[in-house]
């Protein structure tokens, strides 16, 4: 009896480590930049450009979370649009989480990727134009979507995102400026999340800098990262070196707590032959 509880102690001094989010990238081809991000922070990608993904290669069953990317290589429609358009509506419906970068809504209002409006927070009808650079500013610090973002952050020159506005039902936790072209003017939605079904949609206004061949910003790539793990009911993972930090909770492997498992019993087993015998 003794033993059962310390078993129990244990489990409970020591939660299960965060094993990560299971993700998969229908990529834009500008690299690897968000695989290897997510990849280095412990989760778990599968990566196919967008245009060849028909929903069924691979099938969207066990990815926590499904994230079209769009800033590079643009304005192609899905392989199969009906296929890949169903799978992903169904795989929210279900409980799944979808996210999309720029340049969907551009995409949509110039009447592609048309399958997706069922499951993305913005309204592509209010769609004006395109700019770049900016300001970001959190509005929601609470929300495990924005965890280990600074308040604002200056855009990059070349990151490029839309004016648009949202559906009904869906919300900003993140907002941006445009200050390149001067085509949009006041604040636009730069994050923002809604539940369909039983899942959940996001949408990052931001191209992540592909459109001109850079890398994404640190912080667009925490979001992204934050994504993984609210996907996956994990706490948000910070990026290597990253300030500020929380106090680490210590945490046993799974393996970790098999073999303290069996060890324990082994020797409860010992002293348990070894009474009988004496």
């Amino acid at each position: 009896m003794r033993i059962v509880t310390f078993l129990s102690v244990i489990f409970f001094m020591f939660p299960m480590a965060s094993i990560g989010a299971n993700v998969l990238i229908l990529d834009d081809n500008y690299g690897s930049e968000v695989s290897d991000d997510l990849i280095n922070r412990g989760h778990s990608v599968t990566s196919i450009p967008y245009y060849d993904w028909n929903g069924a290669n691979p099938a969207p069953t066990g990815f926590d979370l499904i994230l079209l990317l769009g800033g590079y290589e643009y304005g192609y429609n899905f392989d199969d649009p009906t296929a890949a358009g169903t799978a992903l509506q169904n795989f929210v419906s279900a409980g799944g989480v979808f996210a999309a970068t720029e340049w969907i809504a551009y995409d949509m209002d110039d009447g592609l990727k048309l399958e997706l409006d069922p499951i993305v927070p913005l309204d592509y009808t209010t769609y004006t134009d395109f700019d770049y650079s900016g300001e970001y500013t959190v509005s929601v610090p609470s929300h495990p979507l924005t965890a280990f973002l600074p308040t604002d952050w200056q855009a990059g020159d070349n990151d490029g995102g839309v004016c648009n506005t949202l559906k009904s039902g869906a919300t900003a936790l993140v907002t941006r400026t445009f200050n390149a072209n001067q085509s949009c003017s006041g604040n636009a939605p730069a994050l923002a999340v809604m539940g369909v079904g039983s899942g959940t949609t996001i949408w990052l206004n931001s191209d992540l800098g592909h459109d001109w061949e850079e890398d994404a910003s640190p912080e667009l790539l925490q979001i992204i990262a934050n994504m993984a793990s609210f996907a996956a009911n994990e706490t948000p993972v910070p990026a290597s070196g990253a300030s500020p930090v929380p106090t680490p909770v210590p945490t046993m492997t799974t393996y970790g707590l098999v073999f303290t498992a069996m060890g324990l019993l082994f020797v409860a087993g010992r002293r348990l032959r070894n009474r009988r015998q004496a």
